[in-house]
């Protein structure tokens, strides 16, 4: 692999690379026979090396020394590309790919508000396709992602909202996902040197889905709150 950077003005660079790699089949895929939370998996003693080329282009823009600005693209194609699917309703397997190909995109905008307070909104999108145009599986649904986290005296606070976008384009042991909007929050009190509390609120919007499109990803948990109490001598 190879890489180069370049800074364009005093606040504007860019940054690209490019390279190969592979990847064996672990013994779990190749070995494997047996039931597991999954149901019944067979491994696939002839799958071969996974083989990629690709590479990836990102620019990094100051607005100001307290905005940042970021964005990243990606592609690779892959050879023996390694999937998960079917063999029947009770039983799953692995077999290789001929050719497939990854590729999609990831912002972040940084914002220092003050010294107490920072803003970071981040978006990503990726889209795994094989040759015959059907979707690979395990790649994340696109999401936008807002956090706000505070800091003052011996308090840290922090606000999470995200989007997770629909995704109807599935592999094949996967089933498609409906958007959702997630909201979490947590504080952490550092009491004296010795003792720290936290108070955690997770899925303030009570919303009911699944961690994954893989079909057997289990439901989240829905509206849950969390104290801990932690001490450090």
């Amino acid at each position: 692999s190879f890489s180069v950077n370049k800074s364009l003005s005093e606040r504007l660079s860019v940054h690209a690379e490019a390279g190969n790699s592979f990847r064996f089949a672990t013994l779990s895929e190749r070995f494997f026979d047996g039931d597991t939370p999954r149901g019944s998996t067979r491994g696939n003693a002839d799958l071969l090396p996974e083989e990629s080329i690709g590479g990836q282009f990102t620019i990094n823009y100051e607005v100001d020394r307290d905005l940042k600005l970021d964005v990243s693209s990606y592609y690779y194609q892959v050879d023996h590309y390694i999937e998960r699917y079917n063999v029947s309703e009770e039983l799953l397997s692995y077999r290789n790919v001929d050719q497939a190909d990854i590729y999609g995109f990831e912002s972040s905008l940084d914002w220092q508000v003050s010294e107490y307070f920072h803003h970071r909104l981040s978006y990503q999108y990726n889209r795994g396709e094989k040759s015959n145009g059907i979707a690979l599986d395990d790649l994340n649904p696109d999401e936008i992602n807002w956090r706000i986290q505070g800091y003052w005296s011996d308090w840290q606070l922090s606000n999470q909202l995200s989007y997770r976008f629909d995704k109807n384009a599935v592999g094949p042991s996967e089933i498609a996902l409906e958007s959702v909007l997630l909201w979490h929050m947590n504080a952490n009190w550092r009491v004296n040197k010795n003792w720290q509390l936290g108070l955690y609120l997770n899925n303030l919007t009570n919303e009911l889905y699944r961690a994954s499109a893989d079909e057997d990803a289990p439901w989240q948990p829905e509206r849950s709150i969390a104290f801990s109490v932690s001490y450090q001598p």
